[in-house]
C-alpha cells in the first residue's frame, strides 16, 4: 500500500481514539459526598440532592431538575 494510505489510517485512528479518551475524561463522576443512608432508600430524592449530584440518571425521577 502506498504510504499516504497508512498516514490516513493513522490520522483516523488518532482522531477516533482521541475522541473516545476525551469522552471518558469528561464523563460525570459521583462526588465523595454522594451517599444514601439505608433508612432513606425508599424516600423520594429531593430536587436539591439531584442538583448537588450534578447529572441526570435518565430514570425519570419525579423531582429531577434536568
Amino acid at each position: 500500500m502506498p504510504t499516504i494510505v497508512w498516514v490516513i489510517i493513522g490520522i483516523i485512528f488518532i482522531i477516533v481514539w482521541g475522541t473516545i479518551a476525551i469522552e471518558i475524561y469528561n464523563a460525570p463522576t459521583m462526588s465523595d459526598s454522594y451517599d444514601l443512608e439505608e433508612d432513606k432508600m425508599n424516600e423520594p430524592l429531593t430536587r436539591e440532592f439531584l442538583l448537588d449530584r450534578g447529572f441526570c440518571c435518565d430514570n425519570g425521577c419525579k423531582n429531577c431538575p434536568y
